[in-house]
């Protein structure tokens, strides 16, 4: 937009709107801000894991946890394996570095981690946990909503929100 100041009988017009010069300069200061928070966060995942160790962590949980955080880094599949061994302890790891070679992206890796780590019954379990879900007395609608959610996603992760 623009200003008008008066400098004594003339009138002059300042215009406040930046050049496409300055534009295309706060673009790059933008890019190079994303790319410092981006590389910051990776680092956080490299020196501070979110860990999985089996018997201490639910495998469901902790994918959809390190998921989240690739996901918020803007990791791509391609490079979350790269990743993923700073978070794996004791037998996850052993289990990561035996078939290492076969894990050929992230969901043959995920599809492998819940093969070994995943409870046999999980989703019956999960399953019986939400037929005899009810609201708590003082439990507020929209924690008994967001509850029943997270207990239909571990019953079934394909499951719609639609009818």
């Amino acid at each position: 937009m623009g200003a008008t100041r008066l400098t004594d009988d003339e009138t002059e017009n300042q215009s406040t709107i930046a050049p496409p010069s300055n534009i295309s300069h706060h673009s790059s200061n933008l890019d190079q801000t994303t790319y410092v928070i981006h590389k910051a966060i990776i680092d956080n995942l490299i020196k501070n894991p979110k860990m999985f160790q089996e018997g201490k962590e639910d495998v469901k949980q902790w994918l959809e946890a390190i998921e989240q955080l690739f996901d918020f880094a803007q990791i791509l599949d391609s490079h979350k394996l790269d990743l993923i061994p700073y978070s794996l302890r004791e037998e996850a790891r052993r289990c990561y570095k035996n078939t290492k070679a076969t894990l050929t992206s992230w969901p043959v890796f995920v599809q492998e981690l819940k093969g070994a780590f995943l409870f046999p019954f999980h989703d019956e379990l999960a399953f019986k946990k939400l037929e005899s879900y009810t609201q708590g007395i003082n439990q507020p609608v929209r924690s008994f909503c967001n509850e029943g959610l997270k207990l239909c996603a571990e019953t079934d992760p394909e499951m719609s929100e639609s009818m």
